[in-house]
């Protein structure tokens, strides 16, 4: 694998991990019940469960990836911990994802369009930007 390569399977496995947390809530759910703690207790679990040889350093990549917060590691550039948990605006996957899935369980169409917010979005100064002309598709998310 290149860099990049394996960087985008991480971040795919992190949408995964979240993805699925959604899931397990729906079956297990319980007030005890916390989002993050939950996708990072179902990697340890999947990756224990079906003996997944992966270095120590990447699954906690992974976590921090699922957290939001480079805190247990250190060189990786900032805006990628915004993909799965954007504690700077809330504009992440996991957003993306609940919503489509609520307003497909609902049998109603979102007012705000994921995609095109994704194809208008870039990374400037290690932060991931929008286009001015999103700002009624950001609304419309909130």
């Amino acid at each position: 694998f290149t860099a990049t390569t394996f960087r985008s399977l991480i971040l795919a496995h992190c949408c995964v991990c979240v993805r699925a947390k959604h899931v397990w809530f729906l079956i297990h759910g319980s007030p005890e019940w916390h989002h993050e703690e939950m996708s990072l207790s179902m990697l340890d679990f999947l990756i224990d469960d079906n003996a997944i040889d992966i270095e120590r350093g990447d699954v906690n990549l992974i976590k921090d990836l699922i957290s939001g917060s480079p805190t247990r590691t250190s060189g990786e550039k900032r805006f990628l911990f915004d993909i799965v948990a954007n504690s700077r605006n809330s504009i992440d996957v996991d957003k993306f994802d609940y919503i489509s899935r609520d307003c497909h369980n609902l049998g109603m169409k979102s007012a705000y369009d994921h995609s095109r917010l994704m194809m208008n979005c870039k990374v400037i100064d290690d932060q991931i930007c929008f286009n001015a002309k999103e700002v009624y598709n950001i609304y419309e998310m909130f």
